[in-house]
């Protein structure tokens, strides 16, 4: 559970420290579905790192469909990325809108580790084995994950 969380930090971390940098970024469209056990998952973060540059980001919906952006425009950067895709549960007792003051109250707590993937945590980390070539020929990606 804590490198799912480490793995979930990281990624988010890499793409807020990007944020700002890299305009005239020559980004292509890369869009997809992510199904696990042959259902859409909702809410699940999916990441595109790319060998180098910066990483795009996007969220599924309730169908499961997302659409990647990079610095907060749509796209990605051209070419190989290994994909990381990600779904916890919100530890038991976090609010709906939670402030640090309340992360701090729970990380202190203990309860922060008790959240749990809804999918399984391989798919999380880099080394998951999940990859996606972006071209201007190839912008669909489907990811269906099992145990």
């Amino acid at each position: 559970m804590i490198r799912f969380l480490t793995a979930t930090f990281v990624a988010s971390l890499v793409t807020l420290l990007a944020t700002g940098c890299g305009d005239g970024l020559t980004l292509l469209p890369a869009a997809g579905l992510v199904t696990y056990q042959g259902k859409p998952v909702e809410g699940a973060s999916v990441v595109f790192v790319p060998d180098s540059g910066i990483p795009g980001t996007g969220t599924t919906d309730a169908a499961g469909k997302f659409a990647m952006q990079t610095n907060g425009k749509p796209g990605v950067l051209a070419g190989k990325h290994k994909v990381t895709i990600s779904k916890a549960s919100a530890p038991a007792g976090l609010p709906a809108n939670p402030t640090p003051e309340d992360m701090m109250k729970m990380a202190s707590a203990g309860k922060m580790s008790q959240s749990k993937s809804e999918i399984p945590t391989k798919y999380a980390v880099v080394q998951g084995g999940l990859t996606a070539e972006v071209s201007a020929d190839k912008k669909e990606f489907n990811f269906e994950l099992t145990d």
